[in-house]
């Protein structure tokens, strides 16, 4: 399949992205009409729109949505936006910047891209730029999907788990055998998180915040004189301990806790 687009990296790869589709897509840039009527799919170029093969975003007209740049009216023909938010987010702010609603910050991806620019867009080297933003924007794509479905995953996890009452506490225990889970998943059912370290090989203890963006929460831990205790931070959000006779000790708004993990 060959894909056809002048600079827009982004809404081309949205293509290339891996199981986004099942062919082979050879992206390359070209205003060529000839070139461009035989093409697959043309993006951002043609002065066409159909919504299947034909993406020039100048050509589509607005109704009740928001104006799209080529890279929106991509990912509104593949439908995955609720399959994964992170990438809608993207191509959200990449219309916003490419129809001058909102310009991005400078290290946003739309800023970004632009540093691969050849200093001459119409030289040999502007191709080679091209090539390497590809590979950028791709590696990116990818790992935000990656992301989308780990969180997922880590998502309905955190929902199964049980809520236990430790001394009035509420308490999430996630066993040895589970991968970290960001502690945003515990927010609405749990005051503090307690999650094997596989690489340290130690326990983390989190207090879980408040609200989203702050550290501050209903309880603040605290250093003991423990010597299984390795680190807790004066903000008092996080403590790290070691496991004796598999069980971990740590203080909490003035109280020490012990806690028997044999079962997890």
């Amino acid at each position: 399949m060959q894909l056809k687009t002048n600079y827009s990296l982004f809404e081309a790869l949205l293509f290339r992205a891996e199981r986004f589709t099942n062919n082979l897509v050879v992206v390359f840039r070209t205003r060529d009409k000839e070139k461009i009527r035989k093409s697959d799919i043309v993006i951002d170029v043609g002065e066409e729109y159909d919504g299947k093969t034909k993406f020039d975003h100048h050509q589509f007209e607005v109704s009740d949505e928001h104006p799209f740049s080529s890279a929106g009216l991509i990912w509104k023909f593949i439908n995955k936006k609720k399959e994964h938010r992170s990438i809608s987010k993207l191509v959200r702010e990449v219309d916003e910047n490419d129809t001058g609603i909102k310009k991005q910050e400078q290290f946003h991806y739309c800023g970004i891209i632009f540093t691969f620019q050849a200093s001459d867009i119409n030289s040999y080297e502007q191709e080679e730029k091209f090539n390497e933003a590809i590979e950028f924007s791709l590696m990116l794509l990818k790992n935000l999907k990656r992301k989308d479905e780990e969180m997922k995953e880590k998502a309905l996890l955190a929902k199964e788990l049980e809520v236990q009452i430790i001394h009035e506490m509420k308490v999430v225990i996630v066993p040895k055998n589970k991968e970290y889970i960001p502690i945003s998943f515990f927010r609405k059912k749990a005051d503090l998180s307690i999650q094997w370290d596989k690489k340290e090989k130690i326990w983390k203890i989190q207090t879980i915040p408040i609200k989203p963006g702050n550290f501050e929460s209903k309880y603040k831990l605290q250093v003991t004189s423990n010597e299984n205790e390795i680190f807790t931070h004066k903000a008092g959000f996080i403590s790290k301990v070691k496991e004796a006779n598999e069980k971990i000790i740590f203080s909490i708004n003035n109280k020490l806790i012990e806690i028997d993990l044999s079962i997890y």
